[in-house]
C-alpha cells in the first residue's frame, strides 16, 4: 500500500455519503495504491449505520472508536492502523475539498517528504490568527505559513504517533517539518460547511495551554522530567536538613526560633514546598511521556 486517507468522523451522517463518493473519484485519479481510514470518532447519530454500507470496498477501512476521543486521538488511531509509505490526513466536513488531494498527493511523487497547505489568497485571516500563528513560528522556530489546518501529507516514518493528543493534530506540522528533509507549502480553498455544524471545535482559550504543550513537544520530556524530580529531591532535602538544624539550636543551644531565625525558619520551610513542587512536576511530566506513549483509545469490536 502506498497511500493512507485518514478522515476523522464525528456525528457527520449528513456528509458521508458525499464525502466518500468525492473521495473515491478524487483517489481515482491518482497512480498510487491506495487504502481510505475512516475512523469513527465515538459518534451518536447515523454515522456507524451509514459507515456499514462500505465494509465491502476493498479500499476501504472503517475504525470505531467506543468514544469520542477528539482529533487529534482519531487521527492518530487511523495512523497507527495504516499500511500505506505515505499518510494523508483531512477533515470529514467537505469543507477541505477532496479534488485537492492529486495536487497535494503530486508532490509527495515529486520527492518531497511533507506537503503541508495554506488557506489561498481569496481566504481572509483574522487578526488574532495571524498573531497566533506568529507566536507558534517563534516558538517552533519552524517557516510555515499556516497551523491550523489539519490537512497534511507525508511519510508514514515522519511522525511519532505519541505526539498526537488533546488539540495538538493542529501543530504536528512542527515536529513533521523538523524531522523532513524536503517539504512544500500548497495552497488550497476553504469551503463553508453546507450541512451541520463543526463537531470538532477550537476554544480560544485554550490557545496559552496549546502554547505551553507545544514547548513540551519540542522538548526532551525525560529529561525534564528528571531534572525536576532531583531538582525537588535536593531542594526538599536541604529544606528538611535546615529545619532540623534551627530545631536543633533552638532545643539544645537555648536560642529561640522566633526570635533568632524566623527568617531563615520560614525560608527553608519555603524551600521544602518549592522542592515537593518541583518533585511533583517531574512527576506529571513523566506520566505525560507514558500515556502518550502508550495507546489512549479503544476501537470497538465488530463481533
Amino acid at each position: 500500500m502506498e497511500l493512507s486517507l485518514i478522515i476523522p468522523l464525528y456525528n457527520e451522517e449528513n456528509n458521508i455519503d458525499e464525502l466518500v463518493d468525492r473521495l473515491s473519484k478524487s483517489l481515482n485519479d491518482i497512480e498510487l495504491t491506495y487504502e481510505l481510514i475512516l475512523v469513527n470518532d465515538g459518534s451518536t447519530d447515523e454515522t456507524n449505520d451509514i459507515l456499514c454500507k462500505f465494509n465491502a470496498n476493498s479500499n476501504v477501512k472503517i475504525i470505531t472508536l467506543i468514544k469520542n476521543y477528539g482529533q487529534s486521538i482519531a487521527n492518530r488511531a487511523g495512523i497507527e492502523n495504516a499500511t500505506g509509505k505515505y499518510i494523508l490526513c483531512m477533515d470529514g466536513d467537505l469543507q477541505h475539498k477532496p479534488e485537492d488531494i492529486p495536487k497535494i498527493v503530486s508532490y509527495l511523487d515529486k520527492g518531497y517528504d511533507l506537503v503541508s497547505v495554506y488557506k489561498d489568497s481569496g481566504s481572509k485571516q483574522s487578526i488574532g490568527s495571524k498573531i497566533a500563528h506568529r507566536l507558534i513560528s517563534r516558538i517552533s522556530k519552524t517557516d510555515l505559513r499556516y497551523y491550523g489546518i489539519s490537512v497534511k501529507a507525508f511519510r508514514r516514518d515522519l511522525i511519532n504517533t505519541g505526539d498526537l493528543y488533546g488539540n495538538t493534530h493542529r501543530y504536528i506540522g512542527i515536529s513533521l517539518a523538523k524531522n523532513a528533509k524536503k517539504y512544500i507549502e500548497v495552497p488550497i480553498t476553504i469551503d463553508n460547511r453546507e450541512t451541520g455544524k463543526s463537531k470538532y471545535r477550537h476554544k480560544q482559550w485554550s490557545v496559552l495551554f496549546e502554547l505551553f504543550t507545544l514547548k513540551l513537544m519540542l522538548k526532551d520530556i525525560d529529561g525534564l522530567s528528571k531534572y525536576f524530580r532531583k531538582a525537588g529531591l535536593v531542594l526538599g532535602f536541604l529544606g528538611v536538613v535546615g529545619v532540623a538544624i534551627t530545631i536543633c539550636l533552638d532545643i539544645f543551644a537555648d536560642l529561640n526560633i522566633g526570635r533568632d531565625f524566623i527568617i531563615e525558619f520560614i525560608f527553608m520551610n519555603f524551600v521544602i514546598i518549592v522542592g515537593i513542587l518541583f518533585f511533583i512536576l517531574g512527576l506529571v511530566l513523566h506520566i505525560y511521556q507514558k500515556e502518550s506513549s502508550s495507546t489512549p483509545y479503544i476501537i470497538r469490536s465488530n463481533d
